[in-house]
């Protein structure tokens, strides 16, 4: 379970005129402890906040690869890069086409090399399906899906920004979700019988 660790700031007042001033020294050395103890109390704060990585490492993924390195982070699938992830990393797609059905369940960027050369064309189903919250998509092409791209609640806040969505039944599919973000993306030739084949969503 993730945990705030609060901070507290204790205003220092001056001793009443009838008080012995402290020496230097001792003085110096209660500052540096206060100090050392708040920079204790800071690290623990940003490392028990939602969705931290200590060191945020950027995934490689690309399908001519001879097989996956794990000691150089490089992956053969989105998937497989995916599944190795922390959140708050970076899943880099170099030029290919991906035959997966993808599920992101952590908090992280996706980036494909370029939207008309990167390609995640799935088997079956949907091409991507989003899992969790904070998770940002871009530049690449999703051809051939039931559904492009899916999020539901609980999930929230996802970014689209340079997508193109070409031949598939949907586009996206946002389900009872709040703060989905799309730009500079395109979405053309859906097969959907919706009037909103491209877009598809619903809301409580």
């Amino acid at each position: 379970m993730s945990e705030w660790v609060s901070l507290a700031f204790v205003e220092n007042r001056l001793p009443p005129a009838s008080t012995p001033p402290k020496s230097p020294g001792v003085q110096t050395f209660r500052l540096s402890r206060l100090l050392a103890a708040a920079g204790l109390l800071a690290i623990l704060a940003i490392a028990l906040a939602p969705d931290w990585s200590a060191s945020a490492t950027i995934r490689y993924v690309d399908d001519s690869y001879g097989g996956d390195n794990p000691g150089l982070n490089q992956w053969t699938t989105i998937q497989k890069a995916i599944n190795n992830a922390s959140n708050g990393d970076t899943i880099y797609i170099f030029a290919g086409t991906y035959a997966e059905s993808v599920i992101v369940n952590k908090t992280l960027n996706v980036q494909g090399e370029s939207r008309n050369s990167t390609i995640v064309d799935p088997l079956i189903g949907s091409a991507l399906s989003t899992q969790a919250n904070n998770v940002n998509l871009s530049s690449f092409t999703v051809v051939g899906a039931l559904y492009g791209v899916t999020i539901s609640s609980p999930y929230v806040n996802l970014v689209i920004d340079s997508l193109t969505f070409e031949q598939n039944t949907r586009g996206l599919s946002a389900n009872l979700v709040t703060n989905v973000t799309v730009s500079t993306s395109y979405f053309g030739n859906h097969s959907g019988s919706s009037n909103a084949s491209a877009l598809f969503g619903s809301r409580g």
